[in-house]
């Protein structure tokens, strides 16, 4: 004999009830805070680490470390680490606890040990690449001919051959050329051979050279001949340094940038970063590359001096990606050579930031320079559905203030940019523009309320020096349905 017994509805629904809160219960029970300091000792056990008067110390420790949704990270103000920060747990808040300053993330080791290689000119042994240098907190200039301004393309025999008699005898091979190929770009590209003036570049950029146009030379040691200037050879691990001032380095604060990132999002989701400071960084203060990697909230933090990009969100730099819901807001960005955010993504905000001296000063480009791109030195570049950009700050950028490509119904709002266009021109403080033909069209967007002044145009390097390549609100290519109204452009 079977005994049936029937449940009535009310039954079912308040078992899912306390099934429901049960297991937010037991979520949030086993939800822990650990915490980080220059003091901390990472032998202090788990539950050690869970109070701030025995924190774990180092990075390694953290990377090393497998986390539970719902847990917290808090790095003590006014302490700093060297390193990257390598996120693969999902649900998981970084933040900061105690009084002061920021805690400091950087990506540069100090440089002590110097000697006198020849006249002003030191050396000391760096065992990892050396892609940026910095004195006393500002990025120095990697040695580059000439030390201002450019030489010229007297002959172009090919893509990737030209001849320039500014450059005299001297041999360049293994240097990198710096190329303006196009109003709107430049090429970098490593010289295979150099024989009196006649140079051979290992790859063609994007554009062919052209003749009249202007290029330079860096990363090369025989460019090292003014103070500021510095080079770095890979075959020996030698740095060498021209103080400011003709000075002893050991005056002052020598930083090498070694490390790639900040944050590294892998493919973790539901992650929150606020409150930090990200500095000299190579590639970027904060990336999220992988497709799975939505809800993430970058917020009140600040990052200076990539040699990149400050914030990289997504892995492509036409389209989604697939990725949603990022919201990045509240902060600061300086200083970065490539770009400020490049962001593909849907569903997402940009609001809120200060982003300033993106790219504006080309004399100080690594040897990457600032990629092989169609477009560079961009404050907010933008790719993507439904994304809201509102209440930026952008001053002093080196091409683009705000760029929206590929993309449908977004909102470009209340944003204030001024000094753009001052390394490369042919953009507009905002710009439309779709890339690729067989994909969707930049479709649907408002610009409205927004506040551009000040495009600067970049004719140096060109062999149009009274053209002023500069628009205010700049749609190009294959924009569609774009309602532009009620902003002030002067």
């Amino acid at each position: 004999m079977k005994l049936k017994i029937r449940t009535s509805k009310a039954f079912e629904f308040n078992k899912l009830v306390f099934i429901l809160l049960f297991s937010m219960h037991y979520s949030t029970a086993h939800s822990q805070t650990y915490y980080f300091s220059n003091s901390g000792d990472d032998s202090y056990t788990e539950e050690q680490a869970q109070n701030s008067s025995t924190p774990w110390k180092t990075l390694d420790k953290l990377n090393s470390f497998s986390l539970s949704s719902g847990d917290t990270i808090l790095f003590k103000k006014n302490d700093t680490w060297l390193g990257q920060i390598s996120v693969d747990d999902s649900g998981v808040t970084y933040g900061s606890y105690g009084t002061g300053e920021k805690p400091v993330i950087k990506g540069s080791i100090p440089v002590t040990g110097w000697t006198q290689y020849s006249g002003n000119i030191y050396k000391a042994t760096v065992s990892e690449k050396v892609r940026q240098l910095f004195c006393n907190d500002k990025r120095q200039t990697l040695a580059r001919y000439p030390n201002t301004g450019y030489a010229r393309f007297d002959k172009v025999n090919s893509s990737i051959s030209f001849e320039s008699d500014d450059i005299g005898s001297t041999d360049w091979t293994g240097a990198m050329a710096h190329m303006r190929v196009e109003h709107w770009t430049f090429g970098s590209k490593k010289i295979t051979s150099c024989n009196n003036g006649a140079i051979t570049i290992l790859s063609a950029p994007h554009y062919d050279p052209k003749v009249g146009w202007g290029f330079f030379i860096n990363n090369h040691l025989k460019a090292l001949d003014t103070p500021g200037e510095w080079y770095y050879d890979s075959s020996d691990s030698t740095l060498y340094f021209w103080p400011p001032n003709n000075d002893s380095p050991d005056n002052y604060t020598i930083e090498a940038s070694i490390t790639s990132y900040g944050f590294k999002i892998n493919e973790a989701s539901s992650i929150t970063i606020d409150g930090f400071i990200l500095k000299h960084q190579i590639l970027s203060g904060i990336e999220v590359q992988n497709a799975s990697s939505d809800d993430i909230t970058i917020r009140n933090n600040e990052i200076y001096g990539t040699d990149q990009l400050a914030i990289r969100i997504g892995k492509s730099m036409w389209g989604s990606n697939g990725i949603k819901n990022i919201t990045i807001d509240n902060n600061i960005f300086d200083g970065a050579n490539r770009g400020g955010i490049l962001f593909s993504a849907d569903h997402s905000s940009i609001t809120n930031n200060v982003i300033t001296h993106i790219g504006d000063d080309y004399t100080k480009l690594s040897a990457y320079g600032v990629g092989n791109y169609e477009h560079a030195s961009i404050g907010i570049d933008v790719h993507g559905a439904e994304n809201l950009i509102r209440e930026n700050r952008l001053d002093n950028i080196g091409y683009i203030g705000i760029q929206y490509g590929n993309g449908i119904n977004g909102t470009v709002e209340y944003n204030y940019i001024t000094n753009y266009c001052k390394s490369t021109d042919d953009g507009g403080g905002i710009y439309c523009f779709q890339m690729n033909y067989d994909s969707e069209t930049v479709k649907g967007l408002v610009i409205q309320n927004n506040i551009v002044e000040n495009g600067i145009g970049a004719p140096e390097a060109t062999n149009e020096p009274d053209y002023i390549a500069v628009e205010g609100i700049y749609l190009d290519n294959r924009s569609q349905e774009v309602t532009v109204k009620n902003n002030t452009v002067s």
